[in-house]
């Protein structure tokens, strides 16, 4: 991605007044991986005043597009490989 690319995608993310996420994101980040974050994060964002606008965003996006991580109240996981199971 160069420059450019990367300025129009931040251009088109809206801007969330009161967006809670704004004070830690880092908790919404999967790169954690904790469960225990998670749930916090999950339970920051259901009662973020910006829940029903960023939802409305996030479900504009095609799913490959979507931010990874704890987003509109829903835990985004794409591009992440699905383990498989083996049987034997």
């Amino acid at each position: 991605m160069d420059l450019s690319e990367l300025l129009d995608d931040l251009a088109a993310v809206p801007r969330l007044p009161g967006a809670m996420c704004r004070d830690d994101p880092a908790l919404f980040d999967l790169a954690r991986d904790h469960r225990n974050s998670r749930g916090r994060a999950l339970t920051v964002c259901q009662s973020c005043a910006a829940l029903e606008q960023c939802r409305e965003w996030v479900l504009t996006l095609e799913p490959d597009e979507r931010p990874r991580g704890v987003v509109a109240g829903m835990v985004i996981n794409v591009g992440r490989p699905r383990q498989r199971q083996r049987h034997r």
